[in-house]
């Protein structure tokens, strides 16, 4: 798996890649993972999750372009990912999605529960859009219309 830290503020992440001096608010920063197939997905959620858990004030963006099949455990670790940063005010956005995967989402009920974006780049547009005008967007499935899905505990309630 690979993890990186980003910036919402393009001209943030320039900054800091040349090492010029200068703030970054937690609030602006992305932990982008691209995920590994299984049986190393499972593993590297759980990572994830304990990220998240001990000092995770950003948004998470997970690539799954790599991922063919998806466990009822690593499933698990998706919900619980989903609601840890919930409670802290911050997005999880699924990209690169297979229709496999996302037919899988429907059987298990969670359609409309993740928020998926086509690409790493339209999910790092999407967060860039909303720290801009935050009302603009609802923070829920892509299509629109679907409510903010933070106050979910779990996805069969």
């Amino acid at each position: 798996m690979s993890i990186e830290y980003l910036s919402r503020d393009p001209a943030s992440s320039l900054r800091s890649r040349f090492g010029a001096t200068g703030s970054r608010e937690p609030k602006d920063e992305v932990l982008l993972a691209v995920l590994p197939k299984e049986p190393q997905l499972r593993h590297e959620l759980e990572t994830i999750n304990e990220t998240v858990s001990s000092n995770g004030d950003y948004d998470v963006v997970i690539d799954f372009h790599r991922v063919e099949v998806l466990t009822s455990s690593s499933i698990s670790n998706l919900v619980i990912l989903h609601n840890l940063l919930c409670e802290r005010g911050r997005q999880l956005i699924l990209c690169n999605v297979t229709m496999p995967t996302r037919g899988l989402f429907n059987v298990v009920g969670l359609d409309g529960f993740f928020s998926l974006a086509e690409d790493k780049f339209a999910a790092l547009a999407r967060l860039q859009g909303e720290k801009r005008n935050p009302k603009s967007e609802t923070r829920g499935f892509p299509q629109g219309g679907v409510p903010n899905k933070c106050e979910i505990q779990t996805p069969n309630d």
